[in-house]
């Protein structure tokens, strides 16, 4: 939903309108290519893969971006990450 939406905007602030598309058809679409998106990942043995969720890491930083620290296997300075999250750019929230 907010995918979509944030789409709607840029098309909007371009001067584009979207495609013939209805909005149940586009979430749709999206769905299916996330699913088949992350099971190509998931089967993938050659790279491994994160998941975060972009809403998790604005609304409960430290244990996204902990998550984040222990995949990469590498130090990072995790107060300077979290300060450079900035919630005013999510702009297209469904809640």
């Amino acid at each position: 939903e907010e995918v979509h939406a944030s789409q709607e905007r840029m098309l909007e602030r371009s001067g584009q309108t979207h495609a013939s598309m209805s909005w149940s058809d586009f979430e749709s679409l999206l769905r299916r290519e996330l699913e088949r998106t992350r099971a190509w990942l998931v089967a993938q043995s050659n790279f491994d893969v994160l998941f975060v969720d972009h809403h998790a890491v604005l609304t409960e930083a430290a244990p996204q971006l902990e998550a984040i620290r222990r995949f990469l296997r590498v130090p990072l300075d995790l107060d300077a990450m979290e300060r450079a999250i900035q919630p005013a750019l999510y702009r297209q929230r469904s809640d």
